[in-house]
């Protein structure tokens, strides 16, 4: 006959792991709903509407950026080092879509999350860029054509690195000062300034 007093104490440590684990999961799962900005020394909180655009403005930047790295890179056949992540499934999926040749590929933890690198060709790294272009900028409908980045590369010196960074960091400075300043909801409220973010 089993001893339910020796098991007790497995079983409650058991549920406990799992709790907390069950928490973590969903804590990392749900999107974040709002996002502290910095314009000209005073912060804000975006959220709601103001949230919304923010995310969008977002979506822009990751688009603005590729198209001003992918101009900087002059071999019309140049195979580039990228990096992206998601599920097994939508990996393998987005790798045949865009002839991408993974030469790293990390699982995180035990979960069916993956890192990977590739290359890819120019012609199909404008495929992604044109197809960027037209995803939601909704964290829910986050896919993995949104988590594209290059990699360090030598086909952008690192004085042409400095002007797309330049570019992007007054990009966002704009669209964020913009949706300040167009604010005419409860969806803005001053915050105490802890980044600097923007």
């Amino acid at each position: 006959m089993v001893d339910f007093h020796k098991l007790a104490i497995p079983i409650v440590v058991i549920l406990a792991i799992s709790g907390i684990f069950s928490f973590f999961l969903a804590y990392n799962f749900y999107p974040k709903k709002n996002v502290n900005v910095n314009v000209e020394g005073i912060c804000y909180e975006l959220l709601g509407s103001a949230f919304d655009e923010y995310k969008n403005l977002e979506t822009q930047r990751s688009v603005r950026a590729l198209q001003l790295q992918l101009g900087a890179i002059e071999p019309p056949n140049a195979a580039i080092p990228i990096s992206f992540s998601g599920t097994k499934d939508g990996i393998m999926e987005f790798s045949y879509k865009y002839d991408i040749n993974i030469t790293k590929n990390n699982q995180i933890g035990n979960i069916d999350k993956y890192v990977v690198n590739g290359i890819v060709n120019k012609l199909f790294l404008k495929q992604i860029l044109e197809d960027l272009k037209t995803i939601d900028p909704n964290p829910l409908n986050r896919t993995v054509l949104s988590t594209v980045g290059l990699q360090t590369n030598s086909f952008i010196t690192q004085e042409e690195g400095r002007q797309i960074a330049q570019n992007i960091d007054g990009f966002m400075q704009a669209g964020i000062r913009q949706i300040v300043e167009n604010d005419n909801t409860s969806d803005i409220n001053t915050a105490e300034c802890r980044t600097s973010t923007g």
